[in-house]
């Protein structure tokens, strides 16, 4: 299929009260260039593994009651939008416990040479396939900095986000013992301040530098 293969089986038992369907399927050096709207973003071999179970009376029922995983490797992939060789080694994986389960999404590859890991917890899979909006929790850590988001994800009618962000940026924190001093009255402390906010450029711009592989 598309320069690649795929291998697996595809079952449904309606002999019962309720449906059950089982999915395993392994798609092997699959070239993503000639997926679907990937034309111009990506190139390489893509590997991939599905293997799903679910049971209902209903398209609704089944995609609630969904369990299993979903893992892609696109380890030997290269990416248009990125300089050559800055991202690589990305593996991707999700997972469906069933009903009342909310569902989980992994990655994990290498930016410029440093390991980065980013995790999702999602809502419940109708209530993602509704298009109205979504609860998510988001972690994306790395050597340069650490962010977190706890909230909700607005689709429509507007989109925008509703919820807890933290980031942790180890560059600024590190300006704290840059600028230590035992004891600090009012104007120390605000003339600490301005030097701090002084650095953002400059860090700003290394930030920007290391992000295009420099």
């Amino acid at each position: 299929v598309l320069g690649g293969r795929v291998r697996g089986k595809l079952r449904l038992d309606a002999s019962g009260p309720t449906p059950v369907s089982t999915a395993e399927l392994t798609l092997d050096r699959l070239p993503v260039e000639r997926l679907p709207g990937a034309e111009r973003t990506a190139t390489g071999p893509v590997t991939a593994a599905l293997n799903l179970s679910s049971n209902g009376v209903s398209a609704r029922a089944m995609a609630d009651a969904l369990k299993g995983e979903v893992s892609v490797d696109l380890t030997r992939a290269s990416f248009t939008a990125l300089p050559a060789n800055a991202l690589s080694g990305l593996v991707v994986k999700a997972t469906f416990g069933g009903a009342g389960v909310r569902p989980a999404v992994g990655a994990g590859f290498t930016y410029n040479n440093r390991k980065v890991e980013a995790k999702a917890t999602l809502d419940a899979l109708p209530r993602l396939l509704a298009g109205e909006g979504f609860a998510a929790q988001l972690s994306l850590a790395a050597e340069p900095l650490s962010a977190q988001f706890d909230g909700r994800i607005a689709l429509r009618p507007a989109p925008g986000i509703d919820g807890k962000f933290d980031l942790d940026v180890r560059s600024v924190a590190a300006l704290a013992t840059f600028y230590q001093e035992p004891e600090l009255d009012d104007k120390r402390v605000h003339e600490t301040i301005v030097r701090l906010i002084a650095k953002m450029p400059t860090i700003a711009a290394c930030s920007y530098k290391y992000s295009i592989g420099q």
